[in-house]
């Protein structure tokens, strides 16, 4: 089951950046490939799910700063425009949750 979360603000994700939200189909034309997370902790976990709860997408274990969710679901097919949440999570158990939008 899934509830509706509220953005929580944890030390570790005071630089985060998320870029760009909303992402407008007119991004694709300037190199834009997706949705990037920038300025992520070591071993951090970022999900994506539809408003209903539903999973789209997950990358674990980032090492590196940042990643790109390429706007395509687990199966690789693309999203449809529509309002989704990220949940952000590390080894600290540093939580973040919020709100991006697809237009397409």
């Amino acid at each position: 089951m899934f509830g509706i979360l509220y953005p929580t603000q944890a030390s570790d994700y005071d630089d985060l950046i998320i870029y760009p939200n909303p992402y407008k189909s007119r991004h694709s034309g300037l190199g834009v490939e997706g949705i990037t997370f920038e300025n992520l902790t070591e071993n951090t976990n970022v999900s994506i799910y539809t408003i209903v709860g539903s999973l789209v997408w997950k990358a674990e274990d980032i090492d590196d700063n940042k990643v790109t969710w390429g706007l395509d679901n687990q199966s690789g097919m693309p999203v449809a425009s529509g309002v989704y949440i990220y949940v952000i999570t590390n080894d600290q158990n540093d939580k973040l949750s919020g709100k991006i939008a697809i237009i397409k």
